[in-house]
């Protein structure tokens, strides 16, 4: 299915891209920055096992942090996750 297609619908296109995404890189760790804030569609981005974040409420220093760890091949731990 083409990301372009008349029957999608354009608040799914960031979870099918993530689903296209996770399916075509299987080994590739994914982050998702977002403005939704509806918790289905977090929990569905989540469940395929896609770290989320929410553009207003996490400082982009975080989102940065957790990008480098991830490139360092360390596991990421913020200040929240205390």
């Amino acid at each position: 299915r083409s990301l372009e297609s008349p029957a999608i619908r354009s608040n799914r296109t960031g979870v099918i891209l993530c689903r296209t995404i996770k399916k075509l890189y299987p080994h590739t760790d994914v982050i998702c920055i977002s403005v939704v804030i509806d918790r289905d569609t977090i929990k569905e981005i989540e469940d395929q096992d896609i770290r989320f974040f929410s553009k207003g409420e996490v400082p982009l220093r975080t989102v940065l942090d957790h990008i480098t760890t991830k490139l360092l091949g360390r596991t990421f731990t913020s200040s929240s996750d205390d």
